[in-house]
């Protein structure tokens, strides 16, 4: 065995050149004699860390998990239904609501054709309902829309419940309102 007068380490007979660092092995490389023994672990002084084990270069291919199919609920017209009952008594009481505030703010209290009609606060009084009116009727379609496009569940009652509040063309909004209300519910979940 040759041993490398750099480092110290112990190369084949054969060998020309050190196997750990390269230098050159002649005929003085045997001659000189073997470092002292070291501790196990311990490396000889100036000597390079052994080279570790390397992993692959890559990491070990794992095929993917099999997706996992979720059934869906299969999606039905009701939630369509529903907003478009709740949309249509919503353009009703929208209607029925303006065409109040025009009539009771043009001819609310006072004298009309020689005769008096009806007190002013009573007029004031059918105004506001005009006005909160047109409020429900304009939340009840919000809520019909999101009940069509099937975006928000509980814009889509809350819209269905002021239509069945807002009183428009004979209480026909109301029970549209309540006939969507329940279509609606009824298809809860289709909505995102």
């Amino acid at each position: 065995m040759k041993t490398c007068t750099s480092c110290g380490q112990e190369n084949l007979d054969e060998s020309t050149f050190c196997g750990r660092c390269g230098e050159s092995l002649g005929e003085a490389a045997s001659a000189v004699p073997p470092p002292p023994a070291q501790p196990p672990g311990a490396q000889p002084p100036g000597a390079q860390p052994p080279y570790p084990q390397y992993a692959p270069p890559y990491p070990q291919y794992a095929p993917p998990p099999y997706p996992q199919y979720v059934r869906r609920p299969k999606e039905t017209k009701l939630a369509v239904a529903g907003g478009v009952l709740v949309l249509v008594g919503g353009v009703l009481a929208l209607i029925s609501s303006f065409v109040g505030l025009i009539i009771f703010s043009l001819f609310s209290g006072g004298y009309y054709g020689g005769l008096y009609y009806y007190p002013y606060s009573f007029g004031m009084f059918q105004v506001i309902c005009g006005v909160v009116g047109l409020a429900f009727a304009i939340i009840a379609i919000v809520g019909g829309y999101f009940a069509i496009k099937r975006r928000n569940f509980a814009m889509a009652v809350v819209g269905a419940v002021f239509c069945m509040l807002s009183f428009g063309s004979m209480g026909i909004s109301s029970i549209l309102g309540l006939v969507g209300l329940i279509l609606i519910a009824v298809s809860s979940h289709e909505f995102r």
